[in-house]
């Protein structure tokens, strides 16, 4: 690659957070691990350059790009028409599907079924803009949540929280869940 086109010569400075979202991304020590920055290191490879980590907060990932900080944000991102309008983007090199955790026994299945359903989702996500999408559901947006459920699906906490709220917690005798495709 040629000098000058990245931040730093001979590096791709990747504008992440250092959540632990395991197996995607996680830290241990000063060591990035995980399927995204193994696909990071051998894109960086390629172009002849070495991976430099720049952690941000979730929110800040796209502004350290305009601010000449990283070169490229690789962590966690969706490509949505939104998006499209201020970045470029590369082939993806995953594909994930959003989903909803429920109760086990719980019979949604499409968005029509969300209705009256309170659906908690991490807030000023790609997964609240979708919630919202769903005419009638109840979107019960959290933040400050440091792991990947937070940035993807609730985590059991955030669903008892949601759940022990919703229901005092001295009925609740048993709770199982499922993960549906929506």
């Amino acid at each position: 690659m040629s000098e000058g086109v990245t931040v730093r010569a001979g590096r791709l400075s990747l504008s992440c957070t250092d959540i632990d979202a395991r197996p995607l991304f996680w830290n241990e020590g000063t060591t990035r691990h995980g399927y995204e920055p193994e696909a990071a290191v051998a894109v960086a490879e390629a172009l002849g350059l070495a991976v430099e980590w720049v952690y941000t907060p979730w929110d800040d990932r796209w502004q350290a790009v305009t601010d000449g900080i990283a070169d490229a944000v690789w962590c966690g991102v969706a490509i949505t028409a939104e998006r499209r309008e201020f970045m470029q983007f590369s082939m993806p090199y995953a594909t994930f599907n959003e989903v909803l955790l429920q109760r086990a026994g719980d019979t949604m299945a499409t968005p029509t079924d969300t209705v009256g359903r309170r659906i908690g989702c991490p807030a000023n996500s790609t997964n609240e803009r979708l919630a919202r999408s769903w005419p009638g559901a109840i979107v019960v947006p959290f933040a400050g949540y440091d792991d990947v459920f937070a940035h993807g699906m609730l985590s059991m906490g955030w669903l008892g929280r949601l759940l022990t709220n919703w229901v005092p917690q001295a009925q609740i005798r048993e709770f199982g869940v499922r993960f549906t495709a929506l």
